[in-house]
């Protein structure tokens, strides 16, 4: 299955790409596995030079996931739990499979 190295906005099919794989890797259990990440670096990244800005990950991707059927306990986990357990070096265990 092919991965998701950077998440932003392109184009909706590119968007809807990363759904697809974010949910599949879900799906076989790997919750706990993920982080999201959304790179803002250069002028034209941010929204007043035409870039998808610093909220993209909250404002656009996050509402796709949930559309795309990733409860909001899911997108807390990707959102708050794995970015702490990377920073921390802790690690909460494996999360259930999802229903496919």
């Amino acid at each position: 299955m092919g991965g998701v190295r950077l998440i932003h906005h392109r184009n909706a099919w590119e968007l809807d790409k990363a759904v697809r794989i974010v949910s599949e890797f879900l799906t076989r259990g790997h919750l706990r596995h993920l982080l999201l990440s959304h790179d803002v670096c250069k002028r034209a990244h941010l929204k007043a030079y035409g870039g998808s800005g610093y909220d993209f990950l909250l404002t656009e991707f996050v509402p796709r996931l949930r559309a795309a059927g990733v409860s909001q306990a899911e997108c807390d986990t990707l959102l708050t739990d794995n970015p702490r357990a990377a920073l921390t070096g802790t690690h909460q265990g494996a999360a259930p499979r999802r229903a496919g």
